[in-house]
């Protein structure tokens, strides 16, 4: 009888394929079958068996664990438990706008040097974009633009200066703490084109000088999640880059003149900016 209810086992962890209830023998082996009827002394179930469903029956004396609807409960907690994830949010856009300051010196163009001390301070916006290939990296593109302006009234001096960057790189994230706190660190490394923009008015005229060149924007900060899929945070962002040559145009009492300059080694204009903001981003 034990060895005949060995083999009856045996065929049920292998051949069972739709039951619902679990049945553990005293050897500890596993039974995948569909509980029939059961009373004090045997219990009949059903298998499936070479794709036809058979029946026997069981002493209960061999049984030590009897589990009605098993696998059925542990679908529907598995469900439950996978409902209750966050799903792996893959697309990313931001926005930020806050303090731009000026690190390096924008070389000696500017016929003011008062009016260079005013526009080392200014206002910063910028907008990305990311995909995220798991929880950790990413590709991201950005663009953003930093404002400054100055006006002296006593020599009549008037600069409005626009430093914009577009451009492509990395996207990095990771989340602190428990899921449920919603505070993650981030940080972006992208390459791209960098233009430099400044419009300069005197009582007689104006200079308009542009320049484009090649730049580095790095962001790093951490945010909070506020509400499903929307975060808000701090952006700490630094713009680097050079320019070699300019296109300058100058407006004299109506007579326009414009020349490219290529600036000398001292002349180099350099371009190192901080800008510190507070941003909102949303994801999905």
């Amino acid at each position: 009888m034990k060895h005949l209810f060995c083999l009856l086992a045996f065929a049920f962890c292998v051949f069972t394929t739709n039951a619902q209830d679990l049945l553990v023998t005293n050897a500890g082996d596993s039974i995948n079958c569909k509980i029939l009827n059961k009373t004090n002394d045997e219990i009949i179930v059903e298998f499936v068996r070479d794709g036809q469903v058979k029946s026997t029956t069981l002493p209960l004396e061999y049984v030590s664990v009897v589990n009605k609807d098993f696998y059925s409960l542990e679908q529907k907690n598995n469900k439950s438990e996978s409902a209750t994830k966050t799903k792996h949010q893959h697309f990313s856009v931001a926005i930020s706008s806050g303090l731009n300051i000026d690190l390096a010196a924008m070389g000696d163009e500017t016929i003011n040097e008062e009016l260079r001390d005013q526009l080392i301070n200014g206002f910063h916006i910028a907008a990305k974009a990311a995909y995220y290939f798991n929880n950790y990296i990413g590709i991201s593109t950005s663009a953003s633009k930093n404002y400054s302006s100055a006006d002296i009234k006593s020599s009549s001096f008037k600069s409005n200066l626009q430093k914009s960057f577009v451009g492509a790189g990395a996207a990095f994230r990771m989340r602190l703490g428990k899921e449920s706190l919603g505070l993650h660190l981030f940080a972006n490394i992208e390459m791209g084109a960098t233009f430099l923009n400044e419009k300069t008015n005197t009582s007689y005229s104006t200079i308009t000088t542009k320049a484009c060149s090649f730049g580095i924007n790095e962001t790093i900060g951490a945010e909070l999640q506020i509400i499903k899929n929307l975060y808000l945070g701090l952006h700490i962002e630094s713009l680097s880059s050079v320019f070699f040559t300019t296109e300058q145009t100058t407006n004299i009492n109506g007579v326009v003149t414009t020349e490219t300059i290529e600036l000398e080694l001292d002349d180099y204009i350099a371009l190192n900016n901080l800008s510190i903001s507070a941003g909102i981003r949303y994801a999905f």
